[in-house]
Parts: structure tokens; C-alpha cells; sequence
């Protein structure tokens, strides 16, 4: 994805490199095919087959030379399916944990459901047609375009703006979100969402049953 890592064509050298210090010990390569967001399920698995190949030549390239057997990391959510199947791959899928309306709709035919909502409250009713609630960036990811969020209860419900404390919804009758009107949000992207938060709650049969904490809030640069 032209981020991190380095190019297969030169990843033996480095391999090499790496064997030969004493402090580091080489376990694995993780391919990581981002990339791929092909809605049909044919040619994501067509794409995740060729990043495969090439991992795999790279891995057997660098064992040949260094004498040891190299773990394979492979995919993120979209091509999970595919290298699960492999007996020779470990996966790294994220966002299926929770899942979230933008893989949903990308990827319709992976078999995942949400398991992660944000709660807000409509806390003005600005006219007829459009109520505010408080949900801005600084409580669901704002890196996407609007719509972020979508809503399992108020489906008619659009985000027209967004701030940093405040969401205004295009509405078809404000009457029908009172204020104290409580709705569920599914993000667009579930992430960056995630770590807005110090704590998740857990629900389950209508009742909050643990929290989770949250551990990539308490972060820090540590070299």
C-alpha cells in the first residue's frame, strides 16, 4: 500500500541482514493486501491468490537461505476468507471483530454482523426536518466522508453536518425525535471509533453484563 515494508523483490537481503544480528530473530512475513476492496467475491479471490504467490516465493527465498521456516501473516478483513483456507497462513484480519456499515456494504457477502454500536441522544430540535444529537467527531471516526454513522433505529435518519460535539440529521417529521430520543449508530468505519473510547459496554440480552477497557487509549511513545 506504499506505507511500510519493503518490496518483495527486496526482502531476502533484509532477511539476510537481519539473520546475521544476534539480537533479532527473524519469525515471519506479513503480507498485508489492503488493497483489495473488489465488492465480488471472484476477483478478491483472485487478488488474494497473487498476493499469496508472492509472499510464498518470497518465504521460501529467505528460508532457503537462512535454513529456517518463515510463519506467513496474511490479509486484512476483505481477504480473510480466502487465506484462512491456507494451511500455511495465519490471518490478521481487524475490522471483522466489530464489523461496520462500510465493510457491510463494500463486502455484502462476507458473513459477519455488527457487533459494535455508539449510543447519542437528539438534544435539539432545530425545525420541522432536522434534529441534533450529540454525537460529533470526537465520539465516532470522521475520517470518511458523511454519512459516518447510520442508525439502526432511525433508518430515515441522514447527517447532513458535523462538528466536534454536535451531528444534525435531515429527518422526515423532527416531531417523531424528541429531545432525550435515544438512537444506535452503526459507524461507518469502526476503528478509529474504537479508540475514542476508554471503555466499551457490553451488552448482552438487553443488559449491560462488563466493560471492556479499551487499551489502545493508555498508548505511548516508548523508545
Amino acid at each position: 500500500m506504499n506505507r511500510t515494508g519493503i518490496a518483495p523483490g527486496l526482502a531476502t537481503d533484509l532477511a539476510v541482514r537481519i539473520n546475521s544480528l544476534p539480537n533479532l530473530n527473524l519469525v515471519g512475513i506479513h503480507g498485508y493486501d489492503g488493497h483489495i476492496h473488489d465488492p465480488e467475491a471472484e476477483a478478491r479471490s483472485k487478488a488474494a491468490n497473487t498476493t499469496y504467490t508472492i509472499v510464498k516465493e518470497v518465504a521460501n527465498e529467505i528460508s532457503g537461505k537462512t535454513g529456517s521456516p518463515l510463519a506467513l501473516i496474511l490479509g486484512g478483513s476483505p481477504t480473510f476468507p480466502d487465506h484462512i483456507k491456507r494451511e500455511d497462513c495465519q490471518g490478521s484480519p481487524g475490522t471483522f471483530v466489530f464489523w461496520d456499515e462500510g465493510y457491510r456494504r463494500m463486502l455484502p457477502g462476507q458473513p459477519f454482523e455488527f457487533a459494535a454500536l455508539v449510543a447519542t441522544r437528539v438534544i435539539s430540535v432545530i425545525d420541522d426536518t432536522h434534529v441534533c444529537i450529540d454525537l460529533g467527531y470526537k465520539a465516532v471516526g470522521a475520517e470518511s466522508p458523511l454519512p459516518r454513522v447510520y442508525f439502526l433505529n432511525a433508518p430515515g435518519a441522514q447527517p447532513v453536518s458535523h462538528s466536534e460535539e454536535h451531528m444534525v440529521l435531515a429527518v422526515p417529521n423532527s416531531k417523531a425525535y424528541p429531545i432525550g430520543k435515544v438512537l444506535y449508530g452503526i459507524p461507518h468505519h469502526i476503528c478509529p471509533t474504537v479508540s475514542l473510547y476508554d471503555k466499551a459496554c457490553v451488552v448482552e440480552h438487553n443488559q449491560t453484563t462488563t466493560q471492556w477497557q479499551v487499551t489502545t487509549r493508555n498508548r505511548s511513545i516508548i523508545i
